[in-house]
């Protein structure tokens, strides 16, 4: 399928990605490791509750162990 207006984009090297609407940008939690005594997860628990921050908490985990790049 051709998109038009993509035309003089698609040279050697160009790279399009597709991304859905809501979709978390993975890349700052890849390399982070998850600290209890981080700030931004202290505030989250603040304003959200422990079990939000547990949540994140455990995808951010499950990220750093499971990420194929590494």
């Amino acid at each position: 399928m051709y998109l038009h207006g993509f035309g003089d984009l698609s040279g050697e090297g160009s790279v399009i990605g597709v991304k859905r609407m809501g979709e978390v940008d993975e890349k700052p939690f890849l390399k982070e490791v998850v600290d209890d005594e981080d700030e931004k997860l202290k505030k989250l628990s603040e304003e959200l509750g422990e079990d939000v921050m547990n949540a994140v908490k455990t995808a951010l985990e499950e990220l750093n162990d499971f990420n194929p790049s590494e």
